[in-house]
């Protein structure tokens, strides 16, 4: 038999534990948000300075999936999808990659280090030319961006694909009137309706800005330019 006092304890417990159960269930953290901060805080003790960089993809993946695989059957339960549904699977992927590039930092270096490869590759397979932004032109069969060599030369490229950074010159040179890049191209032949022949072109890869000058800068480059010009005549 209980007393009052024990009746009062009981009754004091199931208070306590009806204010605290909410609050510990409200805290819980998702399967989901879980394998996001667990692969974030694989790629924060990654070595990136030290580590030999044919294992830095593989270290990557293996941070992901570790991180999902602690929880995998929570994770799919809370996306609504499956191993099966691939598309799911790619939104899954999508998530994390935002949250990692938005959050985590090792993630970020990560990014930078793989991208600074690829542009590293990128140059070894092709040819690359460096000036001041001079002229886009869509008058022609492709978009022309022209640059102008410190040798006074000047060089047409053609837009023919998009290429990484691409939208930067969607409404034209905007912006980069004043800029220094180097372009990164292959040599390519294609058909000119106008001609009817198959030239070769200087098609773009990939756009680096290398710095911004000033306008009187600008302005003494293309006078340079101009005056050579007109000595070739």
């Amino acid at each position: 038999m209980f007393t009052k006092s024990h009746s009062n304890e009981m009754n004091k417990s199931y208070f306590i534990g009806l204010i605290f159960c909410p609050m510990l269930l409200f805290g819980q953290i998702t399967a989901t948000d879980e394998a996001f901060g667990k692969a974030c805080a694989c790629f924060n003790a990654l070595d990136f300075v030290n580590l030999d960089q044919k294992y830095i993809t593989t270290k990557a993946d293996s941070c992901i999936q570790e991180a999902l695989y602690t929880n995998l059957t929570g994770v799919l339960k809370e996306n609504k999808t499956s191993l099966e549904d691939s598309e799911g699977m790619l939104n899954v992927a999508k998530l994390m990659h935002e949250y990692l590039l938005e959050n985590c930092v090792g993630f970020q270096q990560f990014s930078k280090q793989m991208a600074t490869e690829q542009v590293t590759e990128v140059k070894q397979k092709n040819k690359s030319s460096i000036g001041l932004l001079y002229s886009f032109s869509t008058n022609q069969q492709f978009p022309i961006i022209t640059i102008i060599t410190e040798d006074n030369e000047a060089l047409e490229f053609i837009w023919f694909r998009e290429f990484d950074g691409s939208t930067r010159f969607m409404k034209g040179l905007k912006g980069y009137e004043n800029t220094v890049v180097e372009i990164i191209w292959k040599e390519v032949e294609l058909y000119d309706v106008v001609t009817q022949s198959y030239p070769f072109y200087k098609e773009i890869i990939l756009i680096e800005e290398l710095k911004v000058v000033e306008k009187k800068e600008r302005k003494a480059w293309l006078r340079s330019f101009e005056k050579g010009q007109r000595n070739r005549k």
